[in-house]
């Protein structure tokens, strides 16, 4: 017969391995490619203004404020840079960010 001490451990452990299999499963993200010129920087916020071409799938071209996530990427940005980069939006539309910016040359 299993002691108390093990059969309360067992039982600990099948209700944290309940509690993992609920988690939520990170958001997937739907992404596009990005090709535009940097019009203007937000420091302060990490948003970058760009004058973007047509986004396949998801808008027409137009200037519009896109925030950057990682400081390193946003630090390499000035205004005129032509870039390209991933646009990545949560599934439920309501974050988006640029991502993996390349300063084209």
């Amino acid at each position: 017969m299993p002691s108390r001490c093990m059969s309360g451990r067992r039982g600990w452990l099948l209700g944290l391995a309940g509690l993992v299999g609920c988690a939520k499963p990170a958001e997937e993200l739907r992404r596009y490619p990005v090709r535009g010129v940097v019009k203007a920087l937000q420091p302060a916020d990490r948003i970058a203004v760009v004058r973007h071409e047509t986004i396949p799938g998801f808008m027409e071209s137009m200037t519009m404020e896109f925030p950057v996530k990682n400081p390193d990427e946003f630090a390499r940005l000035q205004v005129g840079q032509q870039i390209h980069a991933t646009l990545c939006q949560t599934r439920n539309g309501l974050e988006f960010w640029l991502e993996g910016i390349v300063v084209e040359k």
